[in-house]
């Protein structure tokens, strides 16, 4: 990867600001498809679909997705893509059976080159399709369901369902070398998989030379979910309500919960939020934290690490990767709440300063998301030449 001077980071331009590229249209057409909007799907596609579409012609870029969660997406998105809206309640046969009809309707009438799918759902319905396909089919996972905690037999299963799909695509894309690496323990055929390791725009602000006073300031962004560990994370800040130590949890509930959460004296709940409101609360944190139980890379560490921010991480899935423990932040291990719980009380904000600092270099050393931009854009073009030669399928 090309390594960038972090004292010195890219200007912000317009162009890098919308997160787009430059030169001459590209003549593919290109269909995304996913059932979720909510998380990583969203942020992910934020920064794909307006730097493809100053590749694209007007008009050659859409995204299939829910109606109920078009507000994930960012205004340049909704500026520069065409959506194709389906009705999803939740996760229910209706839901997928609407989605199913959407992409069989834009597969006839939009006829891709490209069609690109995000997520375990999508990737199914997509891969599922009868009859000639006249494109190409991409399909990135955002997290193997593999990886999640769930019995043995279910995630051979999970597995095996992959290896037999993976024949009605021609890549599959890994957002991190973990992802990779499951997929290759899973036996998902490496010749399919290709790493494109996920990537972000620069910061459109700098947060250096706020000093602040008062307590450490924690913010969790994300769902209120079993994957993202909310639940672990305020039994360890019940634990800290006598320490100067704040959490912020900015985020929703997306599937139905039978309990009540209960919110310790020293956590505040914001609830979801816009993008602009949500860069505020960032700079104001000291710390972000992530204490998922999977993760396929954690953008959320990404989103922090851009602005400096140090970032706190469970040991689970790719965040090891991301970051580096004791130097960007510190990783901790969900066995171990105690150990995290006495960490936070020795760290002071002045090491957590110098932790975000030193986060920020590694973003613009790693994570940028021109490079991941060009690269996957570069497998479309593959994808296409590969599927041109082989003939329709």
């Amino acid at each position: 990867m090309p390594l960038l001077d972090a004292a010195a980071p890219p200007s912000l331009d317009e162009a890098s600001i919308a997160g787009v590229g430059g030169g001459s249209c590209d003549a593919m057409k290109v269909l995304h498809v996913t059932e979720v909007l909510a998380g990583g799907v969203a942020t992910y596609l934020n920064e794909v679909l307006p730097w493809q579409a100053r590749q694209l012609a007007p008009g050659a870029l859409t995204l299939i997705c829910p109606a109920s969660e078009v507000k994930y997406l960012s205004e340049a998105v909704r500026r520069v893509v065409k959506l194709q809206l389906f009705e999803r309640r939740q996760r229910d046969l209706g839901s997928l059976w609407r989605l199913w009809r959407a992409v069989r309707r834009a597969r006839r009438t939009l006829e891709p080159q490209i069609l690109h799918a995000h997520s375990s759902f999508a990737g199914l319905l997509v891969r599922l399709g009868i009859g000639h396909r006249r494109h190409a089919t991409i399909y990135t996972p955002h997290g193997w369901s593999m990886a999640m905690e769930v019995s043995w037999l279910r995630r051979w299963l999970y597995a095996l369902a992959e290896r037999v799909l993976s024949r009605r695509c021609e890549v599959i894309v890994a957002v991190s070398q973990h992802e990779l690496d499951v997929a290759h323990f899973w036996k998902i055929p490496g010749a399919k998989l290709r790493l494109v390791v996920s990537g972000l725009r620069p910061a459109l602000t700098d947060r250096r030379g706020k000093p602040r006073d008062g307590p450490i300031e924690l913010l969790f962004v994300g769902r209120w979910d079993r994957q993202k560990g909310l639940d672990w994370l305020l039994d360890v800040m019940r634990q800290l309500t006598e320490v100067r130590i704040r959490l912020r949890v900015a985020g929703a509930a997306t599937m139905p919960r039978t309990e009540v959460w209960s919110w310790p004296d020293n956590v505040e709940p914001l609830g979801w939020i816009n993008t602009m409101q949500l860069d505020h609360y960032y700079d104001a944190a000291d710390a972000v934290i992530i204490p998922s139980r999977w993760e396929a890379l954690g953008l959320v560490a990404l989103e922090a690490m851009r602005r400096g921010i140090a970032v706190l991480a469970s040991d689970r899935g790719a965040l090891p990767e991301v970051v580096e423990d004791g130097i960007t932040g510190h990783i901790f291990s969900l066995e171990q709440p105690g150990a995290l719980q006495r960490w936070l009380q020795t760290i002071s904000r002045q090491q957590l300063r110098q932790m975000g600092e030193r986060g920020r270099a590694r973003f613009f050393q790693h994570f940028g998301g021109q490079r991941m931009n060009q690269e996957l854009f570069e497998l479309y073009r593959s994808a296409v030449r590969r599927d041109g030669q082989k003939g329709h399928v």
